[in-house]
């Protein structure tokens, strides 16, 4: 392969540019676009999870269990996988 060719066109002025743009937005679109799927079965699991523990009786203990650690970690943890992809 001409690795010239390929590299008069990624450090050129104009086209190094566009080509640049290029891949930051397809790093961006894949890391949510397949982020997403991960995100999905850990956000089922968190509300899954969530209705289990509605069964438990109507205390402050279950309002801390559910709003506060499965709602509020839950959040962040359903995010983890777009961080993780880039390990």
């Amino acid at each position: 392969m001409n690795y010239r060719a390929i590299d008069q066109i990624l450090a050129h002025r104009l086209w190094g540019l566009i080509a640049g743009l290029l891949l930051m937005w397809l790093m961006f679109y894949a890391t949510f676009a397949l982020g997403a799927y991960p995100a999905g079965w850990i956000t089922l699991g968190i509300e899954r999870l969530s209705l289990l523990l509605m069964r438990l009786p109507d205390t402050l203990w279950r309002s801390f269990l559910i709003d506060g650690i499965l709602n509020g970690v839950g959040g962040v943890i359903s995010f983890l996988p777009n961080v993780l992809h880039h390990f």
